[in-house]
């Protein structure tokens, strides 16, 4: 898979958790989903610039683990959005 992530001119995924450390999960959803902000280096070293966070776990943690937060190697994650790689300098805000 990387050869066609490293040919991409931008690589775009789908985030199916936050990156934090922070929140609590929602009560009484089975499935909650949060991961720790260091996985932004996994993203970071597959290319990819942006990721939505269009999907039914975004707030698996509530807004704390969804707010804006520096997670290492020049990214930052927002409820709207995420991602400035050290590869990547160009920012993207969604209408919301």
């Amino acid at each position: 898979m990387m050869p066609h992530l490293e040919d991409a001119a931008a690589v775009f995924a789908n985030l199916e958790t936050p990156l934090s450390s922070e929140g609590s999960p929602e009560d009484g959803k089975y499935c909650t989903f949060r991961s720790d902000p260091k996985n932004v280096e996994c993203l970071v070293s597959a290319g990819i610039v942006c990721v939505s966070f269009a999907n039914n776990h975004s707030l698996d943690y509530g807004p704390l683990a969804f707010s804006i937060k520096t997670c290492g190697s020049g990214a930052a994650m927002s409820g709207s959005f995420i991602f400035e790689s050290s590869a990547s300098k160009w920012w993207f805000t969604p209408f919301m």
